[in-house]
């Protein structure tokens, strides 16, 4: 039996690494969609929702890239375990199970830093957009009093006039008596 579970797991390494050859491909294309996405979120000639979008993609793409590999880690971490489960382990064989728990540990730690940097830029960006809208309101704000001044403005100048010609005709009124 401890030679058909060792077949097994030497089964499960083989398609363990064709998977890693294909992950390898896998995240070259995802992280020149991360780089992509990133750039739009850089480029301060788009709108703010292009921009929060193109956030949005990037943050899915990075946690698509953590997942894939955080669970090739995993894998690769279950079959040396079980495999050290039927032999006596060396400390080389200790060794390797430390360091793969250690980059397992390495992409937590990478995929959560960028995920605050992410959060971060999130903030930043909704920061922008607040100001933004605060500009329009205060430019509309302004248009409406420049509006209310130069109508109020009339209304003096009507009034003025009012008073000029009720002067005038009342200093007619005096001429003629």
């Amino acid at each position: 039996e401890a030679a058909q579970k060792a077949l097994e797991l030497e089964q499960r390494a083989n398609k363990l690494n064709r998977d890693k050859r294909q992950a390898l491909i896998d995240e070259s294309k995802l992280n020149r969609q991360l780089a992509s996405e990133r750039a739009k979120v850089a480029d301060a000639t788009l709108s703010i929702e292009d921009r929060q979008a193109a956030l949005n993609a990037a943050t899915e793409i990075a946690n698509k890239i953590a997942a894939n590999q955080v669970a090739l880690k995993a894998r690769e971490i279950d079959i040396l375990r079980q495999q050290q489960a039927l032999t006596n382990n060396t400390a080389e064989d200790n060794d390797k199970l430390a360091q793969l728990e250690a980059e397992l540990n390495n992409i937590y730690a990478a995929r959560d830093n960028m995920l605050r940097e992410m959060v971060g830029q999130k903030a930043a960006l909704a920061a922008q957009e607040q100001a933004m809208a605060k500009a329009a309101i205060d430019a509309a704000n302004a248009a409406d009093q420049a509006e209310r001044d130069r109508i109020q403005s009339l209304h003096e100048f009507k009034v003025s006039l009012m008073e000029e010609g009720v002067n005038k005709r009342l200093e007619l009124l005096e001429i003629e008596k």
